[in-house]
């Protein structure tokens, strides 16, 4: 057994073989020098136990020149078509299980680059996470939902309970699903999203509260228009949550402080 050395550049050499350190003999066996590999990003990074689907590695060093192995969590390397040199794809084993898995590449089966972040396996179609998870009875909040993502890439609908409303992935969010809860009375309800493929998500549950913020004073209430300035909202009944703030036609976010005050910077404004 040898170890290779280390060199400033990729090539390829012709390997010698020494019994006593001076005399050297070639049996015509080459070794090729490559660039290191390294992964920069997997996506997706949500996947649904049992989809077989693929993941897309990004990173550096991959020669397609060549055949480049993939490995997800302790699975049987594949062979995994090369795209470019920053490219390539991952075909998932169906027997993976629910939990976190690394995702690797190699040229040789050797030396491994692992992803930094795992790839998460979740069971089919579940809600990850939901956020806010509750509402007001009036409706009108928009929810965004981290699902497992292959299924639910163009989905539809969301469902509250038996209503459905539409859906759109968010654009800068891998897996995320934006609904506007609709109006229902107070209550714990489910919510489901459902694919394009008429498939519903496992439920997660939403909760519907009757409390109606009331707004009693702004302070202050007047301010330059170059925007900046701290406001205080008082009121009543305001909820924890991701509230906002609306200056006439402009959405601001609102930090919750208690049930009587919430706090937002007033935009600029011409």
């Amino acid at each position: 057994t040898c170890v290779s050395p280390a060199v400033n550049r990729t090539h390829v050499a012709e390997v010698f073989l020494s019994l006593n350190g001076a005399d050297f003999g070639s049996a015509g066996h080459t070794f090729s020098f490559e660039e290191r590999m390294a992964i920069s990003d997997v996506r997706p990074l949500i996947k649904a136990r049992g989809e077989g689907a693929l993941v897309t590695v990004h990173g550096e060093g991959f020669n397609c020149g060549q055949k480049v192995y993939c490995r997800v969590g302790h699975s049987k390397p594949i062979e995994a078509p090369c795209d470019s040199r920053s490219v390539v794809l991952c075909n998932l084993p169906l027997s993976l299980e629910r939990g976190n898995h690394t995702v690797s590449v190699s040229a040789n089966m050797v030396d491994w680059a692992v992803s930094a972040r795992p790839l998460q396996v979740v069971d089919d179609a579940t809600i990850v996470s939901l956020n806010p998870s509750f509402g007001p009875v009036g409706g009108g909040v928009r929810v965004s939902i981290l699902v497992g993502e292959d299924n639910f890439l163009g989905a539809l609908q969301c469902e509250f309970a038996s209503v459905l409303v539409p859906a759109e992935m968010a654009s800068d969010s891998h897996g995320v699903v934006d609904c506007v809860a609709p109006p229902h009375e107070a209550g714990a309800v489910q919510v489901s999203v459902v694919s394009k493929r008429g498939m519903r998500s496992f439920p997660a549950s939403f909760e519907y509260v009757d409390a109606r913020a009331q707004v009693l004073s702004v302070s202050p209430s007047m301010a330059d228009t170059s925007g900046r300035t701290a406001v205080s909202i008082l009121g009543s009944d305001f909820q924890a949550g991701a509230n906002t703030c609306r200056f006439g036609g402009t959405l601001v976010a609102a930090v919750y402080s208690t049930s009587t005050v919430v706090k937002c910077v007033a935009p600029a404004h011409e």
